[in-house]
């Protein structure tokens, strides 16, 4: 794991997500559709959702707003360098 997602993990008290969701949630947080996402992390659509539905799980919300706004008041306070996470999980943003 990434120094990156170790010390963001170290924030969500317990609720340990992946690398990749990780990068999905950063990317929610932002205002991102999951077809941006997709595109910015060169995978389908379908794959997005997937990871939309357990970042939602693990995190006990039921929707995407209540995600974004509790993780950017939580976890991206300061906002993350997004060329800096995706880098650490072997993804170059265009």
């Amino acid at each position: 794991m990434s120094g990156v997602a170790l010390k963001l993990t170290e924030h969500f008290q317990g609720v340990e997500l992946t690398e990749r969701e990780l990068a999905v949630l950063q990317l929610m947080v932002a205002g991102k559709s999951n077809h941006e996402i997709s595109a910015a992390l060169g995978v389908v659509e379908a794959t997005v959702k997937f990871h939309v539905k357990n970042i939602l799980a693990k995190l006990g919300v039921s929707d995407r707003l209540q995600a974004s706004h509790n993780s950017s008041e939580t976890w991206f306070n300061p906002p993350l360098d997004l060329h800096n996470l995706f880098g650490s999980i072997g993804i170059t943003l265009t």
